[in-house]
C-alpha cells in the first residue's frame, strides 16, 4: 500500500514532467506559421489484418492501431509487450520479466487465452495454455516492419481466440532488409539482448536470417537470472512477378528457460519452431504449415510437455466487379498432444479442427462502404460455431470518416481447461491428503458480442481516433473448487462456466500532432468499467482509466529523442479463488541515441520508469504469489548496418 507521502511524490512527478511537455509545446507553438504549413502529413498506414486484404488504414471499419519499424527502433523497447502498452485499449500485465500478459479491452489473467497473436499470418500462441510466451518468439525486434493491432473480436476470419483482438506481427521481406544489422543491448540485471540480421536479392530470390539470443535476471533477485533463450528465423522467397511468390519460413527457439506466474511454475524449452510454406498471388493464398513444442513444465516435479500442429489454409480473393470484393478461405488443422505419465495430461489427444469463412465487401458510391462476413467452425469437444460481423464506413471527404460493427466471436477451451490432470498432496498436518487438479471437456466455449462505433480523422495537422465499444461476454471459463473433504480443505479443483452474462463499455481517444518537422506528440486515453454481470460476480483485471503522453524528436546532426509517460489508474486483480487490489503507478521512459553519419552505426540510452515508481501488475492470490516489483531500469544498445 502506498502511503500519502509516496502518493504526493508521485503526483509531483507526474506534474513535472506534464509541465516539461506544456513547455516544450509552448516553444514549437512560437514557430513561424510558415514553417508549420511546410510541415508534410505521413504516409498514411496500409494493414491487411483487419479485412485479410490491403487496405489504407483510413478505408478500415475497424478500430486498428499500427506501430512501425521506425517507432520500434527509437523506443529502445526489448520486447514487444512495452511497445503495446502505449497503444490505447491494451491491457498490459507485467508478471515477471519472462511473462508478461497481454489482451484488448479487460478481461486479462495469468496465461491470457484471449488474444490471438500471429507471425506473418500465422498463430504463435501455445495450443497447450492458449498463452503466449513473448520472450519465446522465434523473431528479433530488428525483423519488424510492422505491428497491426485490431482491438475488435474478429473470429469471423481467424475463429477461435480472436476473441479480445488479434495482434499480428509483419516481419520485413528481404528486400526491405537488405544488408546486416548487428544489434546488442546490455545494462542493469544483468540484462543482455543480442541479435544479427541479414537479407540479400538475386533476381528472382530473395532470403533473410536473423539469430538473437536473449537473457534477462529477476527484478527482486537481481542476482538469479529469470529467462534465457536463443533463436533463428529465416525466409527464403522466389518471385514469379512483382504480385506473386512462393515464400518458404522457419524459425525456432531453443535451449531456453523461463517462468509462469512469477515462479509458480518453470519452463525449460528444448525447441518452440515452425515450418510454413506459403504460395500467394492477388488472387490466391494456399499455405501448409507445421509447429511444435519439446520441452518442460516444471512445478516441484517436471512434466515433459510435446504437441504438434499441422495446418493447411486456401484463400480466394475474388472481384465480383468495380464495387464489389468477396473473400473466402477454407482451413483445417491438427493438434496432436502426448499424454501420459509425466506429462500434464492422463493420455495423447488428438483434435482435427475444420473452418470455412466468406466475406464481402460492398461500396455503392465512394463515400460508403458495407462489409459482411461468417466463419463456420467445427471442433471437437464442441458444437458448431458461427461468428458474423457487419461493419459500415462512411467518409465525409479524405480527411474524416466513421465506421461502426458488429462481432460475435468464442475462445475455445485450451487443451490444458480440457485435459489437464495432477495430483498433488497436502503437507503432514493436514494428514497428507491428496487433492485433484483435473481438465473439464464439457465447457462451452467463452462468448463475446461487440458493438463498436469510431471516427478517425484529421483536423489541419492534428490527427484523431476515437472508438466507443459496448462487449458482452458469456460463460466465461474460471477455475474453482468442486470438490472438498471437509469445509477450507478442497479435494479437487476443475473448470467451470460463470453462470450469467458480463457487460463491459469504454472507449478511446487518440491524438497525434506534428508540432515542427523535427518534433511529434502524441496522447491517448483508455476508459473501460464492468456496466454489470448477472450472476458470479467478476473483475476485468483492467484498469479503469490508462493514458499515455509522449514526444518523439530527431535532429539533423543525428540525435533523436522518445519520451513516453505511462499511467495506470488502481484495479483488482482476481485470479483463482481471491483478489487484490492493485494500487496506479505512473512510468516515465526516455531513450536518447545518435545515429553516427556515413556509418550505419548507431547507440541508444534508454531509461525505463524514469522515476522509479516501484509497482505490482498482479496479484496471484490463490497460490500466495505476487506479480513481481517493477522498478526502474537502465540498458545501453548499439546498432550497426552494413
Amino acid at each position: 500500500m502506498m502511503s500519502t507521502r509516496q502518493n504526493v511524490d508521485l503526483e509531483k512527478r507526474v506534474a513535472v514532467v506534464f509541465l516539461g511537455l506544456a513547455m516544450m509545446v509552448s516553444f514549437v507553438s512560437m514557430v513561424s506559421a510558415q514553417e508549420r504549413e511546410e510541415l508534410l502529413f505521413e504516409e498514411i498506414p496500409v494493414v491487411v489484418t483487419a479485412t485479410k486484404r490491403e487496405q489504407p488504414i483510413t478505408e478500415v471499419p475497424v478500430a486498428v492501431s499500427v506501430i512501425t519499424s521506425e517507432e520500434i527502433r527509437k523506443s529502445g523497447a526489448i520486447n514487444i509487450p512495452q511497445l503495446l502498452r502505449r497503444i490505447p485499449g491494451v491491457d498490459v500485465s507485467y508478471d515477471c520479466v519472462s511473462q508478461y500478459d497481454v489482451t484488448i479491452r479487460g478481461f486479462n489473467h495469468s496465461l491470457a487465452p484471449h488474444l490471438l497473436v500471429m507471425i506473418d499470418g500465422l498463430s504463435v500462441y501455445h495450443d497447450f495454455f492458449g498463452m503466449v510466451t513473448w520472450d519465446w518468439l522465434p523473431i528479433t525486434m530488428d525483423e519488424i516492419e510492422r505491428i497491426e493491432i485490431v482491438k475488435s473480436p474478429i473470429s469471423c476470419l481467424y475463429g477461435a481466440n480472436a476473441f479480445s483482438g488479434v495482434i499480428n506481427i509483419i516481419t520485413k521481406s528481404p528486400e526491405r532488409a537488405k544488408g546486416a544489422r548487428f544489434s546488442t543491448t546490455f545494462g542493469e540485471d544483468n540484462t543482455y539482448v543480442n541479435s544479427f540480421l541479414y537479407a540479400q536479392e538475386k533476381d528472382n530470390f530473395s532470403y533473410r536470417l536473423s539469430y538473437g539470443w536473449d537473457e534477462f535476471n529477476k527484478w527482486n533477485q537481481s542476482s538469479q537470472r529469470d529467462t534465457r533463450s536463443h533463436r533463428v528465423n529465416s525466409l527464403l522467397r522466389y518471385k514469379f512477378d512483382d504480385a506473386s511468390y512462393l515464400s518458404l519460413r522457419w524459425g525456432t527457439v531453443f535451449n531456453g528457460e523461463g517462468e509462469v506466474t512469477n515462479g509458480h511454475w518453470e519452463r525449460d524449452l528444448d525447441f518452440f519452431g515452425y515450418v510454413q510454406l506459403e504460395y500467394t498471388n492477388p488472387e490466391w493464398q494456399l499455405r501448409i504449415f507445421w509447429k511444435g513444442i519439446n520441452g518442460d513444465i516444471i512445478s516441484g516435479e517436471s512434466y515433459d510437455l510435446r504437441y504438434n500442429v499441422f495446418g493447411s489454409k486456401v484463400q480466394n480473393t475474388l472481384p465480383l466487379g468495380e464495387k464489389d470484393t468477396l473473400i473466402w478461405g477454407i482451413e483445417y488443422k491438427q493438434t496432436t498432444l502426448e499424454g501420459g505419465e509425466g506429462t500434464l495430461t492422463d493420455a495423447d489427444h488428438t483434435h482435427h479442427d475444420y473452418s470455412g469463412y466468406l466475406q464481402n465487401e460492398y461500396k455503392p458510391i465512394e463515400s460508403l462502404s458495407f462489409l459482411a462476413g461468417v466463419r463456420v467452425d467445427d471442433q471437437p469437444l464442441l458444437e458448431t460455431q458461427v461468428s458474423p460481423r457487419v461493419s459500415v464506413l462512411y467518409s465525409l471527404d479524405k480527411n474524416h470518416s466513421f465506421h461502426c460493427s458488429f462481432n460475435k466471436a468464442f475462445r475455445s477451451p485450451t487443451l490444458y481447461n480440457s485435459y489437464y490432470y495432477q495430483i498433488f498432496y497436502y503437507p503432514p498436518a493436514y494428514g497428507g491428503l491428496p487433492y485433484e487438479f483435473v481438465g473439464n471437456n464439457n465447457l462451452d466455449p467463452e462468448k463475446v458480442t461487440l458493438y463498436e462505433i469510431g471516427y478517425r480523422g484529421r483536423v489541419e495537422r492534428l490527427e484523431v481516433n476515437v472508438d466507443l465499444f459496448h462487449k458482452k461476454i458469456k460463460d466465461y471459463i474460471y477455475f474453482s473448487v468442486i470438490e472438498s473433504y471437509f469445509p477450507g480443505v478442497p479435494s479437487k479443483y476443475s473448470w467451470l462456466n460463470k453462470e450469467g452474462e458480463a457487460t463491459l463499455e469504454g472507449g478511446e481517444i487518440e491524438l497525434r500532432y506534428p508540432l515542427v518537422d523535427w518534433l511529434k506528440g502524441f496522447f491517448n486515453y483508455s476508459y473501460q468499467c464492468l456496466a454489470g454481470y448477472k450472476g458470479n460476480t467478476t473483475e476485468i483485471n483492467a484498469p479503469k482509466h490508462k493514458l499515455n503522453a509522449g514526444l518523439d524528436a530527431h535532429f539533423e546532426s543525428g540525435i533523436f529523442a522518445n519520451l513516453t509517460i505511462h499511467h495506470s489508474g488502481a484495479y483488482t486483480w482476481e485470479e483463482n479463488v481471491g483478489e487484490k487490489k492493485l494500487e496506479p503507478f505512473t512510468s516515465t521512459d526516455l531513450s536518447v541515441g545518435y545515429k553516427f553519419p556515413h556509418s550505419g552505426a548507431e547507440m541508444l540510452l534508454s531509461i525505463f520508469n524514469v522515476f522509479n515508481d516501484v509497482h505490482r501488475e498482479q496479484g496471484l492470490i490463490g497460490i500466495n504469489l505476487d506479480g513481481e516489483e517493477i522498478g526502474r531500469q537502465v540498458l545501453f544498445s548499439l546498432r550497426w548496418d552494413w
